[in-house]
């Protein structure tokens, strides 16, 4: 979260957002960044255009979720 605090991006746990909240949210970002889950799944809300860093671990590295729920990938 430091690393990310310093590049300026707001740190937000969806789990305390309204799904409303989460859908304004993804849809006004120009960048998310953050570990592979389900709450990724919200990225079917993101504009076009909006750039995504998923971080993931060994175990998930060759899982990708976002290729099935989000916008193609550039």
């Amino acid at each position: 979260e430091a690393l990310f605090r310093g590049l300026d991006f707001e740190i937000i746990d969806p789990i305390e957002l309204s799904l409303k909240e989460q859908v304004q949210m993804f849809a006004d970002a120009e960048m998310i960044a953050g570990q592979m889950g389900a709450a990724f799944t919200n990225l079917i809300f993101c504009s076009a255009g909006t750039k995504v860093l998923t971080i993931s671990s060994p175990f998930t590295k060759d899982f990708c979720m976002q290729s099935k729920v989000g916008p193609k990938p550039i």
